[in-house]
């Protein structure tokens, strides 16, 4: 019998896709049902890991098919399989082979893939039971529409108003705090919150709170707070009154503490007693007060006067004691109370702009699904699916935050309810590093430890669940597993929380491959200048080349981009120092080498968009003049001068300098067009491969995706693309032979023979950034006006006096510290067989718990140097392998074709020699670049240098694009003198774009014609029709209207206007 829940503790290494992938077969094969794979529900994190664990599930399917006639090692593996499903191995090949080919068949139904990829398709499925518009767009990109929506709310902005004030005051708040201005910055900025899970459960009652509402609160909090100020004040001014009628000064006091810490108080400077301060002052009461100078006056000899002085010191303390904690969450609430205020007011705006234009982002999915289950008493969703799904496997469970999890779980219990079906969970808590996307590590803890109370109901247990352990590595050698091992458990004993400590404790693995691994820690000076740090690594590196490592065995990783984006950029300005083979180039592959922004090309196109869009900014211009000089100085010229002479030029004449240097551009007509065929005629013009430019091929598709759910504004755009868009990131194939740099949480589940790990120092306790962490907290609205709050949390003062805010303090700090420590933990075990660490010596009076005091302790390091552990076997000999790719010619038609392609274009086309759909986008796509007759011979060489018109298609359309150009009903259309738009958009209210294919004007008349191929049809008129009358609505009265149909004999239908 199989067992119904098993959850897998899968340390880095342990082989949790093979075990995943065996599960999965065992399920999948354990009947002869062909269709069985299509009740299992694989969810994965990552895209990625989707595919991965397609393509694994295929090829062994594949290899269970062709048994017996397989390696020795596949052949035991189907053997122990058909064992464990009690049948022969011969029948396990048959039911492969059946499931093989249903797969193939219903692609669709192999269901592994993304949480969130799950979800949507759940949600479009019942969009009409959840009163969801089917036809939304999934918004991936939530900068884009918090953007929007911060704008949209400066937009509003009155002179005055409640909103206006509380702006006012958060923005004055930043510039106290010494926070760059750039309100529209700090919005954005702050508004990322609203989009962190944590967020949700507030974010209904955060609506509600208009800026006037939470004004008046504020008013109220603040008059609360000045009432405790000003009680404090007061005793704290009586006592140095007093002192004062008694000519006593901080000299005479005990070390100055207790009149010190008095005239702070009055001074507004709340610095409570610290616990020492606080035991002996009670300890050893009015003896205690005066200092040794102070005995000599003749009131510190007074008893009466110590025990006065005693008692109203202990008035303040007594008042602080019980108050400050009060005053202290007050002062962090109205630190937080406008950033509150915004807060709603945006969630407002993105709510308004999600529903007028249809999209919804991804974070969406997960609360749509817990509000219907939260609201119906059976949930209909998962009734509905829970005869479809037997079987679930999730993946990487520590990422998955609480909101999936609880929609997932009715889900699983509805199936696990019913005899014959399973759940297989995987995960490792020491593998938690996406907290920030509401990854909740304590899910997959209590999971494993049985605190979970999920699998019970009204106390029935309807499950047992199965802990297995997975405590081999496969990955790394014997060395590096014992290294990790002990390190992460010693460091682990610096963690707050005792059931973290138990995780890592607990977690050691057993290494499963050879002897052997090898660790190098680089000691720096204590703050190394970025000199120091970039030799180091040039070494690292060049150590690694000269014992015969390749360029793909080597991964740099950091904590930060920016860390590795400086690595990057000094390894390729030092090319020339390092141990390459002969013929050999330095290839980096790093998140900024595979940015959009980072090609030259399409540089070149964004800044002539900036350098055209604000022509009076002569940095923009400056900067389009530098890329242009580069490319196109004359032979000869000096570029200075070139520069200097393009400088002067306005814009009509910048556009005639370009005609007159490449031919056919009208600067005029360029600017009136839409976006993308503004990028598509620069590409054209300035002569870009962009057929076989991934990066330009890229920029396009960013470009279409940016107009799907924005303006084709140019100057919005151009601020997207500052913003957001020069941030895409390109894919490579994984075979190329570079050293490939990324940032720790990139790296999450690779593995590589070298990990370099860069910049490994900084406090446990640092979340990363220079600001506090913050947090939502419940708060007591008899109290604060608030049922809840979003605030900084800084260290408390005295937790002895601050319970609840220590409590919130503390929970937070022992969230980031295992954070961190599973940051470390996952760069250490991505490495094989070596693993160099480059840190710098601890400050002798900083931070005990920094890293680097860690390193420079287990290494036993006194001073700077390289410390070793283990023995080094250099790489592993494998085949020779041929690394890196050739681009293969990308035969693709310009953009104007692919928008005619998507278009209801008839499949009746009939042409006697041409019958091929092709061939009429073809004629449009010619068309579509002719402005006069005299263009014809250079569109059809440009085509055919674009490879996407060969010399058969020109022997048969040259004869029929003379005809046309020169028909004498079509004279106007052609004319040299005309102004034409080729394909411009005519935008409709509510119902999209029409695009007729010319307009033309001339003498101050209009001219509009429509291609068509095949029969004539009364939709075709109708079509032009519509178009005729659009136009006249926009205050343009058409001359004539003629269908085009084209073809070896040409016909030209007129329009009765």
């Amino acid at each position: 019998m199989h067992e119904r829940f098993l959850i897998y503790n899968a340390s880095a290494g342990s082989g949790k896709t093979f075990q995943l992938v065996r599960n999965y077969l065992k399920r999948c094969l354990s009947t002869k049902d062909a269709k069985r794979f299509m009740h299992i529900l694989a969810i994965t994190f990552t895209k990625k890991a989707a595919g991965e664990m397609k393509v694994r599930l295929i090829k062994q399917l594949k290899l269970l098919k062709s048994y017996p006639d397989i390696e020795a090692g596949d052949r035991a593996y189907a053997e122990e399989l058909a064992a464990e499903l009690a049948i022969d191995p011969i029948e396990l090949k048959h039911r492969a082979s059946a499931a093989l080919s249903g797969i193939l068949h219903h692609y669709a139904a192999f269901n592994v893939s993304t949480i969130d990829s799950f979800t949507n398709r759940l949600i479009r499925s019942f969009s009409k039971d959840l009163n969801i518009n089917g036809h939304f767009q999934v918004e991936l990109d939530n900068d884009r529409i918090l953007e929007e929506a911060v704008d949209r709310l400066l937009d509003e902005l009155e002179e005055e108003g409640p909103f206006t004030e509380v702006l006012r005051r958060y923005i004055r708040q930043q510039l106290d705090d010494e926070s760059a201005f750039d309100s529209r910055r700090l919005l954005i900025n702050r508004g990322k919150e609203l989009f962190q899970e944590r967020a949700f459960p507030y974010l209904e009652a955060l609506k509600e709170l208009d800026p006037e509402t939470l004004l008046n609160i504020e008013a109220a909090l603040r008059g609360r707070l000045n009432q405790l100020r000003g009680s404090f004040q007061k005793e704290a001014s009586d006592f140095l009154q007093r002192c004062e009628e008694l000519d006593l000064a901080g000299e005479d006091f005990r070390r100055g503490g207790l009149y010190s810490w008095v005239q702070a108080i009055s001074q507004a400077d709340f610095k409570p007693f610290n616990k020492t301060q606080i035991e002996t002052f009670e300890e050893k009461g009015p003896e205690h007060i005066p200092s040794t100078k102070g005995k000599k006056k003749p009131a510190l000899n007074d008893a009466n006067i110590l025990q006065d002085l005693y008692e109203r010191a202990k008035k303040i303390k007594d008042l602080e004691e019980g108050s400050f904690e009060e005053y202290w969450i007050l002062d962090r609430v109205l630190k937080g109370i406008h950033a509150l205020a915004l807060l709603g007011e945006i969630e407002v705006r993105i709510d308004q702009i999600k529903e007028e234009s249809g999209r919804m982002p991804i974070g969406d999915f997960n609360k749509i699904i817990s509000k219907e289950l939260r609201e119906q008493p059976a949930p209909f969703l998962y009734e509905r699916l829970g005869d479809r799904f037997q079987d679930f496997f999730i993946d990487e469970f520590q990422d998955t935050s609480r909101l999936q999890w609880e929609n997932l779980l009715p889900l699983l219990n509805n199936a696990l309810a019913s005899e014959g079906s399973s759940t297989m969970i995987v995960g490792d808590a020491k593998q938690s590093i996406y907290r920030f996307r509401g990854g909740d590590l304590q899910l997959f803890v209590d999971l494993f430890s049985d605190k979970d109370a999920s699998n019970k109901v009204a106390g029935r247990e309807l499950y047992q669940r199965k802990v297995v352990p997975m405590e081999h590595n496969w990955r790394s050698r014997s060395g590096l597993v014992d290294f990790n091992n002990r390190f992460f458990e010693t460091l682990s004993a610096e963690l707050p929380n005792a059931e973290y400590r138990e995780i890592y404790k607990q977690g050691k693995q057993v290494p499963a491959k050879a002897e052997g691994g090898y660790i190098s820690l680089e000691l720096l000076d204590n703050r190394p200048s970025p000199e120091m740090e970039d030799e180091a690594l040039l070494n690292r590196i060049n150590d690694l080349l000269q014992a015969g490592y390749r360029q793909r065995d080597i991964c740099l990783l950091s904590r930060s981009n920016k860390t590795g984006r400086r690595a990057a950029k000094f390894l390729l300005e030092q090319e020339a120092n390092l141990d390459l083979a002969p013929g050999e180039a330095l290839q980096i592959l790093s998140a900024d080498s595979l940015l959009i922004g980072a090609s030259a090309e399409v540089q070149a196109i964004i800044s002539f968009l900036e350098m055209s869009e604000f022509p009076k900014d002569k940095e923009r211009r400056r900067a389009w003049l530098a890329l242009f000089a580069e490319r196109f100085c004359p032979f000869g010229q000096d570029p200075h001068d070139f520069r200097k002479a393009w400088s002067e030029k306005n814009l009509k004449e910048i556009g005639e300098g370009l005609n007159s240097l490449f031919g056919s551009f009208d600067f005029d007509q360029w600017q009136a067009q839409e976006l993308l065929e503004k990028c598509y005629q620069l590409m054209q013009l300035f002569e870009m491969p962009w057929q076989n430019d991934p990066y330009l091929q890229f920029f396009l598709d960013q470009i279409q995706e940016y107009q799907s759910h924005s303006r084709p504004v140019t100057a919005e755009f151009l601020q997207w693309w500052q913003e957001t868009g020069s941030e895409k990131s390109l894919s490579i194939p994984e075979d190329t032979n570079a050293i490939q740099v990324m940032s720790v949480h990139k790296a999450k589940g690779l593995e590589f023979p070298v990990v370099i790990y860069l910049s490994a120092y900084g406090a446990l306790q640092s979340g990363g950034g220079s600001t506090n962490p913050r947090a939502w907290v419940d708060l007591d609205p008899d109290s604060f006006g608030l049922s809840f709050s979003f605030i900084d949390l800084v260290k408390p003062p005295i937790p002895e006096f601050q319970p609840q805010y220590t409590a919130w303090y503390e929970e937070e700090l022992s969230r980031i510290m295992m954070d961190n420590l599973n940051i470390y933990y996952v760069a250490f075990t991505r490495a094989e067989q070596e693993l160099h660490i480059i840190s710098q010596m601890p400050s002798k009076t900083g931070n005990q718990q920094s890293f680097e005091s860690f390193l420079s302790r287990y290494f036993e390091a006194e001073e700077p140097g390289i410390y070793e552990i283990g023995s080094r076997q250099g790489p592993v000999k494998e085949e020779a392998e041929q690394f890196g790719f050739e681009p293969q010619s990308f035969k693709a038609l310009p953009w104007m074709e692919k928008l005619e392609l998507i278009s209801n274009v008839p499949r009746h086309w009939q042409h006697d020699k041409l019958a091929d759909a092709r061939w009429g986008t073809k004629m449009h796509q010619l068309l579509a670049q002719i402005r006069k007759s005299s263009d014809l011979d250079q569109v059809l060489k440009r085509a055919q240098n674009e490879s996407w018109l060969d010399e058969e298609d020109l022997i048969q359309l040259k004869p029929q694009l003379n005809n046309l150009l020169n028909h004498k009903d079509l004279a106007e259309l052609y004319h040299p003198d005309g102004r034409v738009y080729n394909e411009r958009s005519l935008l409709v209210p509510g119902q999209g774009k029409r695009i007729p294919d010319r307009l033309v004007s001339l003498n101050d008349r209009w001219y509009l014609a429509d291609y068509k191929t095949g029969v004539e049809l009364a939709a075709h008129q109708q079509q032009l029709q519509d178009y005729a009358q659009l136009l006249k609505e926009a205050g343009i009265e058409l001359q004539k209207a003629v269908l085009i149909y084209l073809g070896e004999e040409l016909k030209v239908v007129k329009l009765k206007l």
